[in-house]
C-alpha cells in the first residue's frame, strides 16, 4: 500500500472515530495513548492534549493519586447494578488487562467526571501483527447512563403499553357479553345480571315473552357467557317444522328409516349441538307424544336416531323459550307437567317493547346507526319523530322497530326522519294504547329524561365519548351531539 493510499485511510479512519457514538482510544504494546476521539473526552472529561503519547497506566496512577480521577469499580455481569459499587481501588487500565490476558476484557465501571457519576461499559480489544503478537490495543467507552435511561423510558412505555392492551382487552370482553342486548330500563338490566349468573351453570332455562321481544338474543347471550361459548350454537323452531319431520330433525334417522328418508344416515340437531348448546324456540308447539321422547333425553341425557338401536350419549345444554303460557297448557293437559318442571328450572321473561318506553330511544338510535353503515347513510331521527315511536305500541317488539327503522332509512331522502313519515307508516298512533308505567308528565320531556340518564350513566362508566358510543352502538359524533343537546357537563368524560 503507497503512502497516499495509507493517508486516504486514515482521514477516513479519523473521519470514522469523530463520528462514533462510542468513547474510543488507542495504544501500542507499551501502553502509549496513539489516537483519542472527542466522544472520550466528553465521557471522561480527559483531553487529548493530556494524554496523548502518555503511558496510559501511568496517566490514570498519577490522576488517582492526585483525586483527579477516580475510577469506581463494579461487577459485571448479568448482576449488574450501577448503585451497587464494589471498591474504589487503584484502577488498571485496559491496555494492562489485555497485556495481562493476551485476549478481549470488558467490565463496566463509573468514571467520576467533575463531580459526575457516570456509568461505563469498557472494551479492551488487541489488535495482533503478522507475528501474532499484540501490537495495539483499541479500547471503546460507551455511556450506560444515556443507555439506563432509554432503558427506563423503554420499560415504562412497554409498562404503559401492558396497561393499554389490558384495558382494551377488558373492554373488548365487557363489550362482547350482551353486547346485542340492547337497552337500559330496569327490566333489561336485571335481565343481564341474570344472564351472567346463569351463564355459567349448566342448568336449563325457559325463556318467556311475547314474538319479537328478542328470545334468541337472550339465548345466545347466555350461551356466550356460559362455558360452552366457542361450542356449537343450534336453533330449532318447534313451530316451523311439520309435527311428522321434527323428531328425525332432533334426534336425526338411519337410512330407510321412513318413507321419504335419504338413503343414508342423518344426524339431528341434538347431535349437531353436542359440547354445546340447543335452543327449542317456541316449545309450547311441540306435540304431547313428542314431549315424551324429549323429556327422556333430558332425563338420560341420550338418544337414539329414528329407525336405529344405537344409544348415543350426549352432552347438550337446554335452553327453550316460548311466546304461550305453558303454566296454564299444563292445567288444560296440553304440556307435560313432568317437562315444565324439566325445562322451567330458571325461567326468564322478557317484557314486550310498550313496557318499557325507555328502551325505544337507545334500540332507536343503535338500529339507525346499524342501517346507516350498511345503506352508506347519514340519516337523523328528528325529536318528534321520536316522540311518536315512543307513543307507539309496537306489537311486533323490537324485532317490529328493527324492521321499521330499516324500511325509513332505505325510502328516505331527506337527512332527517320526521314525525310525518312515521304518521302514515303508523296510522293514527295517538289513539293506540301506550304503557305509563305510573310516570307522569310530558312524553318528550320524559324521553330526553331516560336518554340523559342513560348517556350519562355511560360516559361516567367510560370515561370519553367514543367508549360510551362503541357501548350504545352509536358513532361518537352523535353521542357528543346528543350530549351538548341534553347539556350533559363534560366534568366526567373525554372526547
Amino acid at each position: 500500500m503507497d503512502q497516499k493510499t495509507i493517508e486516504t485511510e486514515l482521514r477516513w479512519f479519523d473521519a470514522l472515530k469523530e463520528i462514533m457514538g462510542e468513547g474510543l482510544y488507542v495504544t501500542n504494546a507499551t501502553g502509549v495513548v496513539l489516537m483519542v476521539n472527542d466522544t472520550f473526552t466528553r465521557i471522561t472529561g480527559i483531553s487529548q492534549n493530556d494524554i496523548m503519547g502518555k503511558n496510559i497506566q501511568t496517566y490514570l496512577d498519577e490522576q488517582y493519586t492526585s483525586g483527579v480521577y477516580l475510577r469506581l469499580d463494579i461487577k459485571l455481569g448479568k448482576d449488574f447494578d450501577p448503585g451497587n459499587e464494589v471498591s474504589s481501588a487503584r484502577p488498571d487500565s485496559l491496555w494492562k488487562m489485555v497485556m495481562e490476558k493476551g485476549e478481549e476484557v470488558s467490565y463496566a465501571s463509573f468514571v467520576v467526571n467533575k463531580g459526575r457519576k457516570i456509568s461505563v461499559r469498557f472494551l479492551g480489544h488487541p489488535i495482533y501483527n503478522d507475528a501474532g503478537s499484540i501490537q495495539y490495543v483499541m479500547v471503546t467507552l460507551q455511556d450506560l447512563t444515556q443507555y439506563d435511561s432509554l432503558m427506563g423510558r423503554l420499560e415504562s412505555l412497554e409498562d404503559k403499553n401492558l396497561k393499554y392492551l389490558r384495558e382494551l382487552e377488558y373492554f373488548r370482553n365487557s363489550q362482547k357479553k350482551n353486547q346485542n342486548l340492547i337497552g337500559e330500563s330496569q327490566a333489561i338490566q336485571s335481565l343481564r345480571e341474570l344472564i351472567d349468573r346463569v351463564g355459567r351453570t349448566d342448568v336449563n332455562i325457559m325463556i318467556y315473552g311475547e314474538t319479537g321481544v328478542g328470545k334468541e338474543i337472550v339465548a345466545r347471550e347466555i350461551h356466550e357467557s356460559s362455558k360452552r361459548t366457542g361450542k356449537p350454537y343450534i336453533k330449532i323452531n318447534c313451530s316451523a317444522i311439520p309435527e311428522n319431520l321434527l323428531e328425525s330433525e332432533l334426534f336425526g334417522y338411519e337410512r330407510g328409516a321412513f318413507t321419504g328418508a335419504l338413503n343414508k344416515t342423518k344426524i339431528g340437531y341434538f347431535e349437531m349441538a353436542n359440547q354445546g348448546t340447543l335452543l327449542l324456540d317456541e316449545i309450547g308447539d311441540m306435540s304431547y307424544p313428542l314431549q315424551a321422547k324429549l323429556l327422556r333425553v333430558l332425563q338420560d341425557g341420550e338418544i337414539t336416531r329414528v329407525g336405529g338401536t344405537t344409544i348415543i350419549k350426549l352432552d347438550v345444554r337446554i335452553i327453550a323459550s316460548t311466546n304461550r303460557n305453558l303454566a296454564s297448557m299444563v292445567r288444560e293437559g296440553l304440556f307435560r307437567e313432568d317437562l315444565y318442571y324439566r325445562l322451567n328450572v330458571v325461567p326468564m321473561w322478557i317484557p314486550p317493547l310498550r313496557d318499557r318506553v325507555e328502551d325505544i330511544p337507545i334500540l332507536s338510535h343503535a338500529f339507525l346507526e346499524q342501517y346507516n353503515r350498511k345503506y352508506q347513510k347519514n340519516i337523523a331521527l328528528d325529536s318528534e319523530a321520536l316522540q311518536l315511536m315512543c307513543q307507539y305500541s309496537w306489537p311486533g317488539n323490537v324485532r317490529e322497530l328493527k324492521s321499521i327503522t330499516e324500511r325509513l332509512v332505505i325510502i328516505n331522502d331527506s337527512p332527517h326522519i320526521e314525525r310525518s313519515l312515521l304518521n302514515h307508516l303508523f296510522g293514527n298512533v295517538e289513539n293506540k294504547p301506550v304503557a305509563i308505567h305510573e310516570q307522569e308528565g310530558d312524553l318528550k320531556a320524559m324521553t330526553h329524561a331516560f336518554q340523559k340518564k342513560i348517556i350519562e350513566s355511560a360516559l361516567k362508566k367510560y370515561g370519553s365519548t367514543y367508549k360510551a358510543a362503541d357501548a350504545l352502538g352509536m358513532n361518537q359524533s352523535s353521542i357528543s351531539r346528543k350530549a351538548r343537546e341534553l347539556k350533559i357537563t363534560s366534568e366526567n368524560f373525554k372526547e
